[in-house]
């Protein structure tokens, strides 16, 4: 399953525990525990999928070899930071962030590393075609 599909079904999970629960249903209850527990499995299998994710992105992320990243990859990663931040918004609404603090903190840290890693192929393509750009014009003079 895609990041983007398992994201999707998180946010389906989490809305169906919210529906079995009833409108009165008492915080640390059983029934309360037993929503938290179906939802907390999902977060964490998204942990590992941004930890692996923002790991290999750590290794590639060169000035050497940045210019492997094409556009299309760029913009995918980029998609998928937009669905985490939707998704962290949701779980802050749905007061999850309280409820299941430590995975929210987890994946909140991967989601900030992914951005941070975008921001950095982004910047080493900017700061490479400017050093390209002005090496062709100093050796035209």
């Amino acid at each position: 399953m895609t990041t983007f599909a398992q994201i999707e079904d998180f946010k389906q999970r989490t809305q169906l525990a919210l529906d079995r629960q009833s409108s009165y249903m008492v915080k640390g209850s059983d029934d309360h525990l037993d929503m938290l527990l179906d939802l907390k499995g999902p977060i964490d299998s998204y942990i590992e999928t941004f930890s692996r994710i923002n790991d290999e992105l750590l290794r590639s992320i060169t000035p050497e070899n940045v210019h492997e990243f094409n556009g299309e990859q760029i913009n995918s990663l980029k998609e998928i930071l937009e669905y985490s931040d939707r998704l962290l918004t949701y779980m802050r609404g749905l007061d999850l962030h309280d409820d299941l603090k430590n995975c929210y903190e987890d994946y909140e840290a991967e989601v900030l590393q992914l951005r941070e890693s975008i921001m950095d192929i982004e910047s080493f393509i900017t700061n490479s075609d400017s050093t390209h750009r002005l090496n062709s014009l100093l050796a035209d003079l």
